[in-house]
């Protein structure tokens, strides 16, 4: 699915998966969001596994280099407060 099609402005992910990838995995997953429909909308990104976040601050990174509107949280408060902040 095209985000931009469907006119889709914001999107909220919370991910709950135990395995971590790689960081060339993170590399190769994060550089092909924008090709998949996520850029020109607004995503905030929550793991219930915080020992994850520096591999996922590093997506985000490499996100945001690419023109992603993106951001990554430890909580679904905070990610939530930022996707409907603007």
């Amino acid at each position: 699915m095209n985000a931009n099609a469907q006119a889709i402005k914001k999107v909220f992910i919370e991910e709950d998966i135990k395995e971590e990838m790689s960081t060339i995995e993170m590399y190769q997953f994060t550089s092909e969001i924008p090709n998949i429909g996520f850029s020109g909308i607004r995503v905030a990104f929550v793991d219930r596994y915080l020992n994850q976040q520096e591999l996922n601050k590093f997506g985000e990174l490499v996100a945001t280099n690419r023109g992603v509107n993106g951001k990554v949280f430890n909580s679904s408060e905070e990610a939530e407060e930022w996707l409907l902040s603007n």
